[in-house]
């Protein structure tokens, strides 16, 4: 399935009336312009087929990939699921201004390359930033509370999934 279909069927199955599929072709170049580089195709797929608010599951956290450098980060949540928010888009508010926020807002002016926030884990030691690698088309985790900031050789990080649609289809929806 492509990332427009899973997500499609994640939000009827779990957020019915709460999204809005978008019915218009939507012109990224002057969002690419102002960042400066070409969005991935998957990421202009993810904000260009819907308006959603927030759309939330959980994952086993023996579902994230263990990194050479911080093991499996998750670990201590073995018996527990780790609580996911993925960010959508406001139709009310200009498609650029939220792709630079969401590019600029976490890094606290520090260059983590071309990553755009996407969304949040929420586990037992906090929140822990998604952000989408935009070279490599895949969902990265970053442990921004712990380390030092800025650093990506000392804050813990690693890979999610090796895509949005993957991170979709793991999700399991929270039952409300």
């Amino acid at each position: 399935m492509t990332l427009k279909e899973t997500l499609q069927h994640f939000l009827q199955q779990h957020y019915p009336g709460a999204y809005q599929v978008n019915t218009e072709q939507v012109d990224f170049s002057a969002s690419e312009r102002e960042l400066g580089f070409t969005l991935h195709p998957e990421l202009k797929e993810y904000y260009g087929g819907f308006y959603f608010e927030e759309l939330e599951g959980v994952i086993d956290a023996s579902q994230v990939p263990p990194t050479d450098q911080w093991g499996n980060w998750f670990e201590f949540n073995k018996e527990f699921k780790l609580h996911i928010a993925l960010q959508g888009l406001d139709q009310s508010q200009a498609i650029s201004e939220q792709l630079m926020y969401n590019y600029t807002a976490w890094t606290g002016g520090n260059d983590f390359g071309q990553r755009i926030w996407i969304g949040s884990i929420y586990a037992n030691i906090g929140e822990i930033l998604l952000v989408f690698n935009n070279q490599m088309g895949a969902v990265e985790w970053i442990d921004t509370e712990y380390g030092n900031f800025g650093d990506l050789e000392q804050d813990p990080n690693g890979v999610l999934t090796h895509s949005i649609t993957a991170l979709i289809q793991a999700l399991e929806a929270i039952k409300l």
